[in-house]
């Protein structure tokens, strides 16, 4: 077989994610299976396929069918290449550890990882220790477990506290490894089927000791309605240098916010956006608007966006907020923009700050985005803004 050098084999890869964009399962086992041709493409597909090792592989309807298998292997695989301490400790607090070879793990697999879904890794040690040391293997008795442990409050033999130690177990791993990690996902999902609601992320800014693990950090997605306070104002003391920031709040678990809470949310996206040097993507969800910070945050950043997304924001805050620039003015600084998404937002169109129709027919006459070629309107949004968005879209 002709020998074919790693660039040529990493444009493969990158073909093959464009055919599977929507299959990561299936993604995953056509490459794998390429580690079987030679040598070569080993070395090759096994740094690829743990770039991002977990990521979400649960059906949405899965009640009646074996847990999932793939994420748990991961674990297994990372407990196999800690060293004799970690493992030691490990097998101390009862954990059954799978058997490795004598010469060890062929790679460093840890030194790998670039893109870490946090909860999906999360979860996957949730389903290892199900499986191996409470021997549920079916998606109905897990369901089960997780209500007597979350609305009975029922505890058994291996409560959280050792989901706590594999974890920070697992961590120090990666920092013990270098692991450099370039992209960050702190979406929790389905939070009532976790044993508790977890906070050990905050290892990532705790004290500085795991900081070397983000401190290079380019893409982040982040919950700011679960992520401890503290946690992101520390990260964006760490994090100076983020290409893609998507900040998401949940609306559904916020029944009444005050005034002090909306700034609140506003202050650690400010710290966020402030804080960084070239920020070229930014998608913010699920906020009500706090135009004194978040617009100042922006303006922090016009220089270097070139993708702003709002979707599912708020803006009527701004007519009970004394001031006189506009979120659409500051929108309008973003010259470089290359595209802008607003997506079922309110109070562009109703009055006050938030963009009346004056300040529309001013942003519209203004408006100079000499590098947008998509714009993108979804929603109750004013006609003459719907209007303006499909000049850009022929």
């Amino acid at each position: 077989m002709v020998f074919l050098p790693s660039d040529i084999i990493g444009e493969i890869f990158l073909y093959l994610e464009k055919e599977y964009s929507a299959n990561p399962t299936q993604l995953h086992r056509v490459i794998y299976s390429y580690t079987w041709i030679n040598r070569n493409w080993c070395q090759n597909t096994i740094p690829y396929l743990w770039r991002k090792p977990f990521y979400s592989r649960r059906p949405s309807n899965n009640n009646n069918i074996k847990l999932r298998n793939s994420n748990k292997k991961i674990i297994e695989t990372l407990l196999m290449s800690m060293n004799e301490k970690e493992r030691k400790e490990l097998s101390m607090a009862g954990f059954n550890l799978p058997r490795r070879g004598r010469s060890g793990s062929i790679f460093d697999y840890a030194s790998f990882i670039k893109e870490l879904d946090y909860f999906e890794m999360f979860n996957s040690i949730i389903d290892w220790i199900l499986e191996n040391h409470l021997h549920i293997t079916n998606e109905n008795i897990r369901q089960e477990y997780f209500y007597q442990k979350n609305i009975r409050n029922i505890k058994n033999d291996f409560d959280g506290n050792n989901i706590d130690r594999l974890i920070h177990l697992i961590m120090n791993m990666f920092k013990n490894h270098n692991t450099q990690i370039n992209y960050l996902k702190l979406i929790p999902y389905n939070i009532n089927h976790y044993i508790r609601d977890d906070n050990c992320y905050l290892l990532f800014v705790d004290q500085n000791y795991f900081k070397c693990l983000v401190e290079n950090l380019k893409y982040l997605e982040v919950d700011t309605g679960f992520c401890d306070y503290l946690f992101l104002i520390s990260l964006s003391k760490i994090c100076n240098n983020l290409k893609y920031l998507h900040t998401f709040r949940d609306n559904v678990r916020i029944t009444k916010m005050t005034q002090n809470y909306i700034k609140s949310q506003a202050t650690i996206l400010n710290s966020l956006i402030s804080s960084q040097q070239n920020l070229e993507s930014l998608k913010l969800s699920g906020y009500t608007w706090y135009s004194t910070l978040m617009d100042q945050s922006i303006l922090t950043q016009i220089n270097s966006l070139k993708i702003l997304e709002f979707n599912e924001i708020d803006f009527k805050s701004q007519q009970q907020q004394q001031k006189i620039d506009c979120t659409l003015d500051t929108i309008n600084l973003c010259t470089n923009l290359e595209s802008l998404i607003i997506s079922w937002c309110w109070g562009l169109g109703e009055g006050g700050c938030g963009g009346n129709y004056l300040n529309i027919q001013n942003f519209i006459n203004n408006s100079q985005f000499p590098k947008l070629s998509k714009v993108t309107i979804k929603g109750l949004c004013p006609t003459a803004l719907r209007k303006w968005a499909e000049t850009y879209n022929y």
